[in-house]
């Protein structure tokens, strides 16, 4: 009769300890399960960036009309940008402003030609302004 080789087990030296890991194992669950959680819930670092939600829409919605009336008469997209300055003094922007300021401070809503809004006219060459200026 031929011995069968007996292959040796390895034991866990762990068992040899005699202790009860269940709470060690209970412990990393709750742990990677509070990790999950936190992931779930996401992250997002904005510290340092524009707020943009602090921008009223609606009159903004506005300006674009103007801008919109813009292309319908026949100017580009972006014709404001290579509009020449008259003079150092940059004044162009500054008596469009004032003209549909002045129209509105004399009761008038709406500009006459473009149906839109003084106001809404008068931002836009304040922001035209404005990109001129940090050129």
């Amino acid at each position: 009769m031929v011995k069968k080789k007996q292959i040796p087990t390895t034991e866990n030296p762990l068992n040899r300890l005699n202790i009860d890991f269940s709470d060690v194992v209970k412990t990393i669950d709750e742990l990677t399960s509070k990790q999950t959680n936190k992931q779930k819930q996401g992250i997002k670092f904005d510290n340092g960036k524009l707020q943009w939600d602090l921008l009223p829409i609606e009159p903004i919605e506005e300006v674009i009309r103007v801008l919109e009336y813009g292309i319908t008469k026949g100017y580009s997209k972006d014709n404001w940008k290579h509009v020449a300055i008259e003079d150092e003094s940059n004044m162009r922007y500054y008596n469009a402003c004032l003209r549909h300021l002045t129209a509105w401070y004399k009761g008038e809503m709406f500009d006459p030609e473009s149906s839109q809004m003084h106001l809404a006219h008068a931002v836009c060459c304040l922001l035209f302004q404005i990109w001129k200026d940090s050129q």
